[in-house]
């Protein structure tokens, strides 16, 4: 099965800044649901442009901010392995989607690692893949880090018109 690492346009779209940072998010979005006690960073788009894309970037989270037509297609995409949190955005409606299921699908002897301990060569145990029952996923060796997705997501997302995510295939599962 193959694997994508999941991502944003960014070539000519806008994203999400925090300005100035308010809280240090680095491993927030570890599969723990963060709803209760959730009050959204103060955001501002990088550009004076409001984007036109469905998925936005956020300079600090591992999955982009949805709009509602984004929302509605992880909600049945998804079911419970999602949360949405909002996001104060001077009356624009977005969320950030928090993907929560975190897999332990690395395969860690035939993955490569740079000596901080990230992986740059990835391998996936295809029989643990293969019993996923959700399409988006996070790793246990980069919870809360980056996000990524089965081929039939991707597939599924590029016949749907939404607009932002972008999709990086890595090494094939093992």
């Amino acid at each position: 099965m193959r694997v994508f690492r999941v991502g944003c346009e960014v070539d000519s779209r806008p994203w999400l800044q925090q300005e100035p940072p308010e809280r240090d998010f680095l491993g927030y979005f570890d599969g723990h649901r963060r709803a209760v006690g959730w009050s959204s960073p103060g955001l501002t788009f990088n550009t004076e442009e409001r984007p036109p894309a469905d998925f936005t970037r956020v300079n600090f989270a591992p999955f982009p901010a949805v709009n509602r037509r984004a929302r509605i297609y992880l909600e049945r995409c998804l079911d419970d392995w999602v949360e949405f949190l909002p996001l104060d955005l001077g009356g624009e409606e977005r969320w950030l989607a928090h993907v929560l299921l975190v897999s332990d699908c690395l395969d860690a002897d035939r993955t490569k690692f740079r000596s901080s301990g990230v992986p740059f060569r990835y391998a996936f145990d295809a029989d643990c893949l293969a019993q996923l029952d959700v399409p988006l996923f996070q790793i246990t060796e980069l919870s809360g880090a980056a996000v990524f997705a089965t081929r039939d997501f991707v597939t599924a997302y590029e016949a749907t018109g939404l607009t932002g995510l972008a999709f990086t295939p890595l090494n094939q599962a093992f």
